[in-house]
C-alpha cells in the first residue's frame, strides 16, 4: 500500500492476478463493469485497528461491496446463514404481506404485545 493510502493501478493489476480474475468472496468471476476495491476490516471498525488486514485491500464483486458494508467477512458470513436459515418464515411473510392488507393494531394491543415478549431492557423473551 502506497503513503497516501490508495492502491497504485499495479498493486490492483497484482491483486486481479493474485485473485485469479474472481471475486474475493463469492469466487465468481469479476466482471470489469462491476468489480470494487473492499478493504478487507472496513476502517470505520476502529476496534480492528490492530488486525494484521486492517487497511487491506481485496476486488470484490461491488454487489458484494454493497451488501458487506462496514461489516468483516466473519460477521457478513453469520448474517447471510442467519438469512438463509430463516428464508422459510421470510417467504411466508412476504406471502403475507402480498396478500392481505395490513391492519391497523390498537395502542392497547401493542402494549400488551410487548409486555408478554419483551423484558425490561426491550429483548424479546419468545
Amino acid at each position: 500500500m502506497s503513503k497516501d493510502k490508495h492502491l497504485k493501478r499495479g498493486q490492483i493489476r497484482a491483486l486481479l492476478h493474485l485473485q485469479k480474475g474472481r471475486c474475493a468472496i463469492t469466487g465468481k468471476k469479476l466482471d470489469p463493469k462491476n468489480v470494487s476495491i473492499d478493504h478487507i476490516i472496513p476502517l470505520s471498525r476502529k476496534e480492528f485497528k490492530d488486525h494484521p488486514l486492517y487497511g487491506k485491500y481485496w476486488l470484490v464483486d461491488t454487489n458484494v461491496n454493497r451488501l458487506k458494508g462496514a461489516l468483516t467477512l466473519e460477521e457478513l458470513t453469520e448474517t447471510l446463514n442467519t438469512i438463509n436459515e430463516n428464508k422459510k418464515i421470510t417467504d411466508n411473510l412476504k406471502e403475507i404481506l402480498q396478500n392481505q392488507n395490513l391492519a391497523e393494531m390498537s395502542k392497547e394491543e401493542f402494549d400488551k404485545y410487548i409486555d408478554e415478549n419483551y423484558d425490561d431492557n426491550g429483548q424479546i423473551i419468545k
